[in-house]
């Protein structure tokens, strides 16, 4: 395990050079604090602008505040927010951008921005949710910015839920907590400390709240979808779906109180496959995925934590199929 110290350093990230920089963890580790900093730190020492992007347009409704917790670091800077830039000193050093309405805006160009902020990538589940196709969203923003650049993106966000469509996408495994790694220019790290997890115990809301799943997910830095076991066989009476096939494997689906992934299977039943690599004269192609009964079904079971697997790999199979669903 590595131990940062009670908040996060974005210098040792820097040092990979990573195109794509995934840090998760606990809440209020200092993620943003951290990248808008470097990002101020950059401007005023090299002119290199920044991107602040979010989800959602009312997520920028304190957007006037920005630089609130900076100023005090700056003090001999004058800040501002005008619109869509950020502002030092009067000359603009960033810009914010919506993903949900960014297909309806004008593309401009930032031919000065050389890292983009994605806050709060990972969503809580309960009242937002993730945009249809989504990765294609960020991919055009990048695009936009980018123009044959290699621009810098830093996900910031909370442990929530492992299964989310970026993990999918850059096959993210979360690892010990403060571990970094990086693989093929995507960086993930888990942002946490044990002294600063100590810190938080030991505070007065700290004590409110121990032992609930509020101290698991914000403090401990637990994702709210690693509790559950979800290596089982299937049990009791259950009723066949179907088979699917995933990686040249076939596995049956069933169904009772928990969805199955199981090696038991019903070979005079349809297959269904969802790459070319898997099809053959025994399987049906599942070509339009976001129409597909059962791929939405497994989507919304794993997701519910109502998926149950007989092996790891099968499991990570299924991960797989997620990512082919997430990416239509």
């Amino acid at each position: 395990m590595v131990t940062l110290g009670l908040y996060w350093d974005i210098n040792e990230v820097l040092s990979y050079n990573a195109l794509f920089n995934l840090i998760y963890g606990i809440r209020g580790f200092g993620k943003t604090y951290g990248c808008k900093q470097y990002a101020i730190k950059d401007f005023l020492k090299n002119k290199n602008q920044f991107l602040y992007l979010r989800r959602y347009d009312s997520e920028f409704s304190e957007n006037k505040n920005f630089f609130l917790k900076m100023i005090p670091h700056f003090s001999d800077h004058e800040f501002s927010v005008d619109g869509y830039e950020y502002k030092i000193d009067e000359e603009v050093c960033g810009y914010s951008k919506c993903l949900s309405t960014s297909m309806k805006q004008k593309s401009n160009e930032y031919p000065y921005v050389d890292k983009i902020i994605f806050d709060e990538f990972l969503i809580t589940g309960t009242t937002e949710r993730y945009l249809p196709d989504e990765i294609t969203l960020f991919y055009n923003i990048y695009e936009t910015v980018a123009r044959g650049r290699d621009i810098q993106v830093f996900f910031l966000g909370n442990s929530l839920y492992q299964v989310n469509p970026y993990f999918l996408e850059f096959n993210i495994h979360p690892g010990p907590m403060g571990k970094i790694i990086c693989h093929n220019d995507i960086l993930s790290q888990n942002a946490g400390s044990l002294e600063f997890i100590e810190a938080r115990k030991n505070s007065r809301f700290g004590k409110i709240v121990r032992g609930s799943r509020y101290e698991s997910s914000s403090i401990d830095g637990d994702f709210y979808d690693t509790s559950n076991n979800f290596i089982a066989k299937k049990t009791g009476k259950c009723k066949f779906i179907c088979n699917i096939k995933i990686n040249n494997r076939i596995y049956g689906i069933w169904q009772n109180d928990y969805l199955y992934v199981s090696k038991d299977i019903q070979r005079n039943n349809i297959t269904y496959c969802f790459k070319l690599s898997d099809h053959d004269n025994n399987t049906i192609m599942a070509d339009r995925l976001k129409k597909s009964p059962i791929l939405s079904l497994v989507c919304k079971c794993y997701i519910n934590n109502d998926l149950r697997f007989e092996s790891p790999v099968m499991e990570t199979d299924i991960r797989e199929i997620m990512k082919l669903y997430y990416r239509r």
